[in-house]
């Protein structure tokens, strides 16, 4: 009777670490950077920086970058290009979009999933960058900061870094 038994636990057991093994989805990405506010002229200038976490490369082909604002800077745009495995894409908006002291965006799958969102002003909590700041998420400088998803995940940089990991930051 015991030999049984052991074996049962010995399959739960693989089972459980062969679950906790698996890669991400191919398709998981994350907003890392927010410049909503450039300096000078918004035209041209804003821009969100897209982080893939997985060790795939992400074809942005149906993806889209939404901003949520229902005023009159509200849009969508299409995206396009590669995201590398463990790299960063950059993604300049073709048109004024994000509101400098409030607004919410979102990274959409080509399914209609939002992946990621970020909120800065108004009642979200989170303070809104400077005229040239960025918004930048602490998590991914830190196993140790602050959960993914948390008020406390991204901060306002003085310093910020389009197409490479963020700058270090204490909080």
């Amino acid at each position: 009777m015991l030999k049984p038994t052991l074996l049962v636990v010995t399959a739960l057991v693989t089972t459980a670490v062969a679950q906790a093994a698996a890669p991400l989805a191919p398709n998981h990405l994350v907003l890392n950077e927010v410049v909503a506010n450039p300096l000078g002229t918004d035209l041209g200038n804003e821009w969100i920086e897209i982080y893939n976490p997985t060790p795939f490369d992400v074809d942005l082909a149906g993806w889209t970058v939404t901003d949520r604002d229902t005023g009159a800077s509200g849009g969508t745009d299409g995206l396009s290009g590669i995201v590398p495995a463990f790299g960063h894409l950059v993604v300049t908006l073709k048109a004024p979009r994000l509101a400098n002291t409030a607004d919410d965006v979102a990274l959409v799958a080509p399914d209609g999933l939002v992946v990621d969102e970020i909120a800065w002003g108004g009642t979200s909590g989170r303070a809104a960058a400077p005229e040239g700041h960025a918004l930048a998420r602490w998590h991914l400088l830190s196993p140790t900061g602050p959960a993914l998803g948390s008020e406390d995940e991204w901060h306002v940089t003085a310093t910020p870094t389009p197409g490479a990991a963020n700058a270090a930051w204490t909080p």
